[in-house]
């Protein structure tokens, strides 16, 4: 379901936004030739078929991006050539954005940026996505902390039940509750805030709720949830087999499938999009190993009969968390009556990031970076385990935490 959530609040996908003034900044240089984006020769026109075709051979390798690019549009050679920047949408890899991947014995694929830096952002990606729709967030995030996100079952990378993927809400707790206990073991000495996208939200506050019962209570300080309440996911539920179904169910090339995330405002980051797409998708070959078509990665209609069990009980289990919270919202309309209440009374931080869609933290991960460290700050979270040895001692009133790069705020904003 994911990014199709805000697609069904508004009744049908709407046109592209303008660019904010902040993300602007926090975009390619090639991004500020934006109304050419709709001229060059890489527009999408699915009934001529116009996209070029990139599908001989085994999965592109990384590729960077060439940002002056000059072409010809006279055929006289004495003529003078006219030379325009163009957007790149090829796909970019995990190792741009992460500074390591890791397998966990079970066969999930765990993604690490700013590997030795207090505190750690676990993040839990939403249904259909993987753990890069977190890469360009990882890129900052890792300037003042670690981020680790992973791969849920049937999803990326991960080896784990590639086909049909159980994702019932029990099966998944179990997941994040085993990779919890991993990256605690790896890295003992910090503190962990539980960050979660739409599914991965919900899936967040409800692993939330089991840890803070466990041994390793200490081990979790804070509560991220991006995107998504209770009231507002189960109201789109009814909406959604219409929903997969309008989306395109091929694409014949990765350059495709970008272009058609930012076309559609399902993405609004190019650099967002060349890696968070790719990773949707799987290949598809004929009998001599030509690709043949990119199709989704995961058939999210088969997941309907989870959808309840994963936004059902969201809110109680979000609000009962004895944690500092934070929801952020790409608009505030979507609280529902309990969570506008509990806001009121001062029972977690609500934050609205503007001009973004669904994909909060893909659309702008600067400002969602920002908010991370403010969290930390605002709210005096111990960022490693001395540190919260040191809180009990001195209490809340004298005690202030020692994040990784106090100029960080300066330097950005």
């Amino acid at each position: 379901m994911s990014d199709l959530l805000k697609q069904t609040l508004k009744g049908q996908q709407k046109q592209k936004p303008p660019v904010p003034k902040k993300q602007m900044q926090n975009e390619d240089e090639d991004d500020a030739d934006e109304k050419e984006e709709e001229q060059d020769q890489f527009d999408v026109d699915f009934n001529k078929n116009t996209i070029p075709v990139k599908l001989q051979g085994s999965k592109p390798q990384p590729i960077k991006a060439d940002h002056n690019i000059t072409h010809s549009h006279h055929q006289n050679p004495q003529q003078a050539k006219v030379t325009k920047k163009i957007h790149d949408y090829s796909p970019q890899h995990w190792n741009e954005f992460y500074d390591e991947m890791i397998f966990h014995p079970n066969g999930t694929p765990i993604y690490i940026a700013g590997k030795n830096k207090a505190p750690i952002y676990l993040c839990l990606h939403g249904a259909g996505h993987s753990a890069m729709s977190f890469a360009n967030l990882a890129n900052e995030v890792k300037q003042y902390a670690t981020l680790i996100s992973f791969d849920f079952r049937g999803h990326g990378q991960s080896k784990i039940e590639f086909e049909n993927p159980n994702l019932s809400v029990q099966q998944l707790l179990d997941d994040v509750v085993e990779i919890f206990d991993y990256v605690t073991t790896q890295w003992p000495k910090q503190t962990v805030i539980i960050v979660g996208h739409s599914m991965g939200g919900a899936i967040a506050a409800k692993s939330a709720n089991l840890l803070i019962t466990s041994q390793k209570a200490d081990k979790v300080q804070g509560l991220i949830v991006i995107d998504v309440v209770e009231g507002s996911a189960i109201e789109a539920l009814p909406f959604m087999e219409q929903i997969v179904n309008n989306r395109p169910k091929h694409f014949k090339s990765y350059e495709q499938a970008i272009q058609w995330s930012l076309n559609t405002s399902t993405l609004m980051t190019l650099s967002s999009a060349r890696v968070s797409m790719p990773a949707q998708l799987k290949e598809v070959k004929d009998q001599n190993g030509n690709l043949i078509s990119l199709d989704w990665r995961v058939d999210l209609l088969k997941t309907a009969p989870f959808w309840m069990g994963w936004f059902e009980g969201l809110t109680n289990q979000f609000l009962q968390i004895r944690i500092p919270k934070i929801l952020m919202l790409a608009e505030k309309e979507r609280l529902d009556k309990d969570l506008t209440v509990a806001q009121m009374q001062g029972k977690f931080r609500l934050i609205v990031l503007q001009n973004t869609g669904h994909s909060i933290q893909e659309d702008d991960p600067k400002s969602t970076a920002y908010n991370f460290h403010d969290f930390i700050l605002k709210f005096r979270i111990p960022t490693t385990m001395e540190e919260v040895e040191k809180l009990k001692q001195v209490g809340i009133g004298k005690f202030h935490p020692i994040i990784g790069n106090y100029e960080y705020q300066q330097k950005y904003y």
